[in-house]
């Protein structure tokens, strides 16, 4: 019987990828002492950088590629590259448009190039600030060097190109045999979580990667006893930490396996230090320093708005549980959407108790996009005959097909209870309303622990799996190609003949709702630019996502944040002639809208655009203080737009 055929050997890229991210955290606060955050400051650095790593692995390079093209040859591995394909081409073709990362962590980035460094951001949004910044540090020099918001996705489609080989490593290092780690090193990175986010700027998939490559290192080193493996994995559990916070319980499983390993970093104690001092620079820990410094607090959340942590922690493992799980059996678009969220919220206010804590318990969106999805409907369903036989105790039936490493060891007892008290952590203390993206880092983990059972070789070897686990890939790459924010079918186009011929049908809603009719969707934000012609500061206070489109990256525009309370004083002093600002934040600043605060400051709105943005123009008051121009959704007394949206000119 023909061998399962074996993955890609590609450590060096493990390394390199670490690499890269601890090379943009140190160059990123390194930088910032000097003022030098900056292009100029990054391309000095990456020269020094790349000499480096060419001469620390000039014997590994023609080594890392070879074989690589022997696993290509079967549908499973083919039908990754077509999931593969299809999400860096969306994420090539499309601008990127995550809530978060347009809402905060682009525009600190943004700030801090500014500044020529890091700095603490004046601004009444405290996750400009007090928030992991490993993406951010990330994505610094590529905005740096490029002055565009399109390549920004390059380090999401080289984590997701990461993800078989690296599943495939710690698959086998906890214990799963060869045949089944060897398919679901293929299926896993299909999930709907890493798929939507290969071609995004979101950072789920970077936490996953990076997760992988210390629990992969973690194993290699307990098997070595080599300072290069523990040191390798001490890197990527910085870089981990550094990614979300919610990472850090699978700091738990990394150290319980690196654990009998870490007596090689006293036989270089020197090595050592440095590798400390680089793990201290790539991890949360600079962060946290400073929250502690600022909020007084390490995580920088005050009391009051640590707002979705449940008050009942054994109720939340059991919610989130059952939540994750209808949310992994529902379709990628939800036509019943609505009734069940209305059913979500009739179990909230008949048990308000339990459920407080929650952003919005139990709720389902119209479709799972990057921000919603986790493993998916597809993964789940395939899932299925090995959750039956983990629960009915089916024992494999051909022993000779059972590899040795399946033997249930103490390394493995305790990695797996590890990584099972991990997850129970994070699920007894989340109560967003989009659970399944914070868990992307430990899915895999806990995956390789259902897989454990010999059972596994005979599931993954009947026709019927097999067949089904290609229809699982092949749902992935539709999936890939129908997202909204990047969609590769020209569906607006076909959505706009349907709605055309069937106005009343009651599919053309749904698929007006889905997809839209018109072209690319513009943020409101970018309809108020041409409003500000060539102003070289714009005062920001709105709650809306769109400040980045505010930015000329290339110096022609700069942004700085003013207090939601209206503060004449801080305007005045500022000088700004235009201000953005959306009836949220100025209900925050104890006004009716936007337009009462700036009447408040003496500014006059001359344009509006929808979600309540609008603008308003700085003019001289009798207080002699500045008029405002304010993006932000804003309304006028009564209740109509106070410019028609959109019309600037």
């Amino acid at each position: 019987m023909p061998s399962t055929p074996r993955p890609v050997p590609t450590p060096l890229l493990w390394r390199v990828w670490l690499a890269v991210g601890a090379w943009a955290a140190v160059s990123g606060w390194a930088l910032s002492l000097v003022g030098w955050l900056g292009a100029p400051g990054y391309a000095a650095s990456a020269v020094v950088g790349t000499a480096l790593a060419g001469v620390a692995w000039r014997d590994e390079w023609r080594r890392a590629f070879r074989g690589w093209r022997k696993p290509w040859r079967r549908a499973a591995p083919l039908g990754f590259a077509l999931v593969a394909v299809l999400a860096i081409a969306g994420g090539a073709l499309h601008a990127p448009s995550n809530w978060d990362t347009f809402w905060y962590r682009l525009p600190r980035v943004l700030h801090w190039l500014d500044a020529g460094r890091w700095h603490w951001i004046e601004t009444p949004e405290g996750r400009f600030n007090f928030l992991a910044n490993g993406m951010e540090l990330l994505h610094a020099p590529l905005l740096a060097w490029t002055g565009s918001y399109r390549s920004l996705f390059l380090p999401n489609a080289a984590a997701f190109l990461l993800l078989p080989g690296l599943s495939f490593a710690v698959f086998r290092g906890l214990g799963v045999p060869s045949r089944p780690a060897w398919w679901w090193m293929w299926l896993a990175p299909s999930g709907w979580v890493y798929a939507s986010q290969a071609g995004s700027v979101a950072n789920d998939l970077v936490s996953a990667v990076d997760a992988l490559a210390a629990i992969a290192f973690a194993l290699r080193a307990r098997a070595t006893g080599r300072f290069n493996d523990v040191a390798w994995c001490g890197i990527a559990a910085a870089l981990l930490t550094n990614s979300k916070q919610t990472n850090l319980p699978l700091l738990l499983p990394i150290a319980v396996l690196v654990l009998p390993a870490l007596p090689a970093l006293w036989r270089r104690p020197v090595a050592a230090l440095g590798t400390i001092a680089v793990g201290v620079l790539a991890s949360l820990v600079p962060i946290t320093l400073a929250n502690l410094l600022h909020t007084g607090h390490w995580s920088g959340w005050s009391p009051a708005e640590r707002n979705f942590v449940p008050v009942h922690p054994l109720f939340a493992v059991v919610a989130n549980t059952v939540i994750l799980l209808v949310h992994d059996l529902l379709p990628p678009w939800v036509p019943g959407a609505g009734a069940l969220n209305q059913a979500a919220a009739g179990m909230a206010t008949a048990f308000p108790e339990w459920v407080r804590g929650f952003e919005f318990f139990g709720a389902v969106p119209t479709s799972f996009d990057e921000a919603w999805a986790g493993p998916g409907m597809f993964v789940t369903l395939l899932l299925v005959p090995f959750v039956v036989a983990r629960m009915g105790r089916v024992e494999a039936h051909e022993p000779r097909a059972v590899d040795r490493i399946t033997r249930v060891r103490p390394p493995v007892f305790l990695a797996a209870s590890a990584i099972v008290i991990a997850s129970l952590v994070l699920l007894a203390q989340m109560g967003c309303r989009q659970p399944a993206r914070y868990l992307a880092p430990y899915f895999p983990l806990a995956l390789a622990l259902l897989l454990r059972r010999p059972v596994a070789v005979g599931i993954v070897r009947s026709r019927a799996w097999q067949t089904a686990a290609l229809v699982a890939l092949a749902g992935a790459a539709g999936y890939v190609a129908l997202l909204k924010v990047r969609p590769l079918v020209p569906a607006r186009a076909l959505v706009a003949a349907w709605v055309g011929a069937h106005p009343d049908h009651p599919l053309s809603r749904r698929l007006r709702d889905r997809l839209g009719t018109d072209g690319p969707p513009m943020h409101p934000v970018q309809a108020l630019l041409p409003r500000l012609g060539a102003v070289r500061t714009v005062g920001f206070a709105a709650v809306a996502a769109g400040e980045p489109y505010l930015w000329d990256i290339h110096g022609g525009r700069r942004v700085v944040h003013v207090p939601r309370k209206p503060d004449p004083a801080t305007l005045d002093r500022l000088g700004l002639e235009y201000v953005v600002l959306d009836d949220l934040a100025a209900r925050y600043g104890d006004q009716a809208d936007g337009l009462a605060w700036a009447e408040s400051v003496g500014g006059e709105v001359v344009a509006s655009a929808p979600m309540d943005l609008a603008a308003v123009r700085a003019r001289r008051a009798a207080g002699g203080l500045p008029s405002l121009e304010d993006l932000a959704y804003q309304r006028s007394r009564d209740g109509k737009p106070a410019v028609d949206n959109f019309n600037l000119v």
